[in-house]
């Protein structure tokens, strides 16, 4: 890649001198900007200020070790999904291991060839591009998301007054209608039907009084006055005179005559 196609900053942290000036000239020359620090809460407290695109981070440092830098780098929202590079002189596979668990994205081992390092770095540089590139997404269609409900709770409620106008005309009708018989007819779900009586209407709902009690959360049919009133029972209770008052919440009215729903 053109050095002058790269704008991506690299943070590299060791506490030695020498390593510090061959990382810099090496990845200058490959056009990256790069920031060196000799101490860990150096580089904590510059990627605060401005952060990096990606950090090599030296294990065995003197105050703060590598790991304990990334897990405070992890531990920050704000820092905490800068790409972290293990640069260490110790093989062991639990030392790589455990700058993983810390946070890390990669470890490599001292001595190491530039290719090698030059080859992660783009890896995980790519890596990062396309994370937030999908967060931007993400978040791009989540507005577009909001937008459009936002528009259509606005249609809604636009057209709603109307609607509740229309519907209050026809549920007052119907009110009217089973309010004028008291008489009516109940049948839950296989039982054979019952009659009851019809002690109150709501807009959503019945009082009926029947001589057995019917179960909660039963769904019922009650036949009245010409219309076919389909609801579950919400409450029912035995009365002083040994019948039970039960409380229908009304799911569908069918007028039997025209069979139609109103």
């Amino acid at each position: 890649m053109n050095p002058s196609d790269k704008s991506q900053c690299i943070m590299v942290v060791d506490d030695q001198p020498g390593n510090l000036k061959l990382m810099e000239g090496m990845l200058r020359q490959e056009g990256y900007e790069v920031r060196s620090f000799s101490s860990g809460r150096m580089a904590l407290a510059a990627a605060a200020h401005q952060q990096p695109d990606l950090i090599l981070l030296d294990v065995n440092m003197p105050e703060m070790s590598g790991y304990e830098v990334c897990a405070q780098l992890k531990s920050d929202i704000n820092l905490s999904e800068i790409p972290v590079i293990f640069l260490s002189a110790l093989h062991d596979t639990r030392d790589k291991v455990k700058g993983l668990r810390a946070g890390g994205v990669d470890y490599i081992a001292k001595p190491f060839q530039f290719e090698e390092v030059y080859a992660r770095i783009e890896t995980h540089l790519k890596l990062r591009d396309s994370q937030q590139e999908l967060k931007l997404q993400n978040r791009l269609l989540e507005e577009i998301v909001d937008s459009r409900t936002r528009e259509l709770n606005e249609a809604q409620d636009r057209l709603l007054p109307g609607v509740d106008r229309r519907l209050g005309v026809e549920r007052r009708k119907e009110i009217r209608m089973v309010s004028k018989p008291k008489a009516a007819t109940l049948a839950v779900a296989a039982r054979m039907p019952i009659e009851m009586q019809v002690t109150d209407v709501s807009r959503n709902g019945l009082g009926i009084v029947t001589p057995s009690p019917v179960l909660v959360g039963s769904s019922v049919v009650v036949i009245c006055g010409g219309l076919t009133i389909n609801g579950t029972v919400r409450h029912c209770r035995p009365t002083p005179d040994g019948k039970h008052a039960a409380g229908i919440l009304i799911d569908k009215i069918v007028d039997t005559c025209v069979g139609r729903k109103i």
